[in-house]
């Protein structure tokens, strides 16, 4: 059963459901929920944590749109990032899903013998942001920008907290050296690539460049597949150094619960029950087919029906 929140733990579906009807009352907050099926993952996205190609993430999207074009004809740069995200590929988002379930499922989904964690995202509805914000179409513009660009960008953020980006774009402009900053080692190398690629985009500058160091929570829309039947919302990273956490001032809350391995068995079972599968999880036509035909997901095997 469902403890306390400084040891929280859970055995079945119906202690997710009591833990989720206590929160009922709180109507002006948005829930976000993702599932680890290990309880030592860290809450970052792909492109950040050990072993992943940080100084590669220009490379590696360039790569993809150059190989692949045809799949992102018409989409903005966040909604490029999107679909990457949803096909595997280690990008600065972080998969949220509004529905429960689908979080849990992927909390039991693997690694059968660790210990898995259903985590609870509590946003206040004033900080959870849209596809159309420019803070997080901003961030997304990182994905375009060198690794030693971006590294200047955030030295110049840390170093002007409370200067928004229009701000720092009239100085420029004053100072004559708008879109002439050449130099990597200059310290407004960064600032000037970024506040002109804005332009470019014709994405808002009205923020303060600290907005572009912490984590901000948003729904897109469902413009693919797997994002609608995910239910799917996003956290995106500007900075590797702040990670997602419990702020209080903000009204945001992160609680995290355990899910014994013992306990994953029989929520597989009860998830399949209720028709949360890989075929409708991933509405494949092959992930369908499969399932029509009988061909469990390798999981399957651990369960005793």
């Amino acid at each position: 059963k469902i403890m306390n929140s400084n040891n929280a733990c859970m055995s079945s579906i119906q202690d997710l459901l009591d833990k989720l009807n206590g929160m009922c009352s709180d109507t002006e907050y948005t829930y976000l929920y993702r599932g680890h099926s290990k309880v030592t993952y860290e809450l970052l996205p792909g492109l950040f944590r050990v072993g992943a190609p940080l100084d590669k993430e220009y490379e590696l999207c360039q790569k993809i749109y150059r190989e692949y074009p045809h799949e992102f004809e018409n989409y903005s740069r966040l909604q490029k990032l999107i679909k990457m995200q949803h096909y595997g590929v280690p990008t600065r988002l972080l998969d949220f899903s509004m529905n429960p379930l689908i979080a849990l499922y992927f909390a039991v989904t693997d690694n059968m013998q660790d210990d898995g964690e259903f985590i609870i995202y509590k946003v206040n509805d004033k900080w959870i942001k849209y596809e159309d914000c420019a803070k997080v179409n901003a961030i997304a513009c990182f994905s375009y920008m060198r690794q030693n660009t971006i590294e200047n960008l955030l030295t110049y953020c840390n170093g002007n907290l409370e200067k928004t980006v229009n701000d720092t774009k009239a100085e420029f402009r004053e100072k004559g050296i708008y879109g002439k900053v050449y130099n990597i080692q200059d310290a407004n190398y960064g600032a000037n690539n970024f506040i002109r690629m804005l332009e470019e985009e014709n994405i808002s500058g009205n923020f303060c460049w600290k907005n572009l160091l912490n984590p901000v929570a948003f729904l897109a829309s469902k413009t693919f597949d797997r994002a609608n039947v995910q239910d799917s919302a996003f956290v995106i990273f500007g900075s590797p150094k702040n990670k997602i956490r419990t702020r209080e001032e903000k009204k945001i809350f992160l609680e995290k619960i355990t899910i014994p391995s013992n306990y994953k068995m029989r929520i597989l079972r009860d998830l399949r029950l209720m028709g949360v599968r890989d075929s409708t999880v991933y509405p494949s036509l092959a992930s369908r087919i499969n399932d029509m035909l009988g061909k469990k997901a390798s999981w399957i095997k651990y369960i005793e029906f």
